[in-house]
């Protein structure tokens, strides 16, 4: 591996590190829980077009949980397993993202009511 490779490999690393969150992932087929590291990431979505005043008809707001590559493969994470946040905060895992790196695989989510 070339030395971009590595400083890019260690700086997400550091990221993840210093930004996750410790969680609980069920996996819903057999129903073991394992302890995991996510990061969660939301932002707005605008959607529809824009009106005279320039503001779009519809704001939705996209959960992403960002987890370790090396997690998912252990821990067999998939569409449709449940995440709890230590602090209680329990999100279903809806859609996973296109790969964007080597060493790190995202989900969107959504929050589920308790």
């Amino acid at each position: 591996m070339g030395a971009w490779a590595d400083i890019k490999r260690t700086a997400r690393e550091n990221v993840h590190e210093t930004f996750s969150l410790s969680a609980q992932h069920t996996n819903v087929r057999t129903n073991i829980a394992s302890p995991v590291s996510v990061r969660l990431h939301n932002k707005l979505a605008t959607i529809g077009d824009l009106d005279r005043e320039g503001y779009s008809q519809e704001v939705a707001e996209v959960d992403r949980l960002i987890f370790l590559k090396s997690e998912v493969d252990t821990y067999d994470v998939r569409q449709k397993d449940r995440v709890v946040l230590d602090d209680g905060r329990v999100f279903h895992l809806d859609l996973r993202e296109p790969v964007r790196d080597l060493y790190t695989t995202e989900f969107r989510v959504s929050p589920v009511s308790l």
